[in-house]
């Protein structure tokens, strides 16, 4: 399996989060046989209502990982991007209400809430 490994390489992209701490991004690229993958393992704002600072420093992320590369155009992309870590994107409900909606099994009315979700919608 490891000979089908090409390609691999690494990088790190900082970011100034709350209170001007260090966060960004610690990041893989590599390919096994003809399909590329990207792994970013990042570490978002944690501050509460930072929704735009969480998703301003996603995009600054995504712009920045692997540019100092120089990647030809078809490397400059990846088949498979898969995104973990400390995202810090939250439920926007009070944590009283959000423990009713679990205990009633409401999951769904709950989705409506969840930072990321909306986003991605």
């Amino acid at each position: 399996m490891l000979n089908r490994i090409k390609d691999m390489q690494l990088c790190e992209v900082k970011t100034k989060g709350f209170k001007g701490k260090n966060q960004g991004c610690a990041a893989m690229r590599l390919r096994i046989d003809q399909t590329s993958f990207s792994f970013l393992n990042l570490n978002l704002d944690s501050s509460d209502g930072s929704v735009l600072k969480r998703l301003e420093m996603l995009k600054t992320i995504l712009e920045n990982t692997f540019a100092e590369l120089k990647l030809s155009p078809e490397f400059a992309t990846q088949d498979i991007l898969l995104l973990f870590g400390d995202l810090n994107f939250r439920i926007a409900m009070s944590n009283t209400e959000l423990r009713e909606q679990i205990k009633a099994e409401n999951f769904k009315s709950i989705q409506q809430f969840d930072e990321l979700l909306v986003l991605r919608n």
